[in-house]
């Protein structure tokens, strides 16, 4: 089942054509946009990277690459802010996943994330992170310490998806800045 706003999908699997879908309007035709349904199966093909091209008319809208090959999977991470202030309330989301080669959220994915973070903030959240708990998602919070300025480094750490790290800058606050 493929969610879509497109008129039509061409699915390949390692370059080959293996079905072309479209809404199914007959059976989902309440809604504004029906799922499309399409076959996949390929004997004898192991592990093959998919590429779906969605097309409005005859125009190409959108392509997506996905991995069946969970050895190319990776760890990543993100920072909501790349700068916070050194008030001591001031804070940041990080998030952290697991991602297939082109970057889709692997859900299933299971062990422990461990986040390490150097510098002048604190880690506010689950270490280590239960990662199979939550669909291969997790996050945490880096809170400035008062007056304490410089980059922080949060590093992610995960058993088979290896490491991730993000850095946050701590500046001094602007005179009238949070009034």
């Amino acid at each position: 089942m493929f969610a879509t706003n497109c008129d039509r999908l061409e699915i390949f699997a390692d370059g080959i054509h293996l079905a072309t879908a479209t809404p199914d309007r007959q059976r989902f035709g309440h809604l504004a946009h029906p799922p499309a349904f399409a076959d996949l199966t390929m004997p004898g093909r192991p592990l093959p990277d998919l590429r779906v091209d969605g097309y409005t008319g005859t125009r190409l809208a959108a392509a997506l690459l996905m991995s069946a090959d969970t050895s190319r999977d990776q760890l990543q991470l993100t920072a909501e802010d790349t700068t916070i202030t050194a008030d001591g309330s001031d804070a940041t989301r990080i998030t952290f996943r697991a991602t297939d080669a082109y970057g889709n959220h692997r859900p299933n994915m299971t062990g422990q994330v461990t986040l390490t973070l150097t510098g002048p903030a604190t880690l506010i959240g689950q270490n280590p992170f239960a990662f199979g708990s939550y669909g291969g998602v997790g996050g945490a919070f880096i809170r400035s310490i008062p007056t304490k300025t410089g980059q922080v480094t949060v590093t992610a750490q995960h058993a088979t998806l290896g490491s991730a790290s993000v850095r946050v800058t701590v500046a001094t606050a602007r005179p009238g800045e949070y009034l």
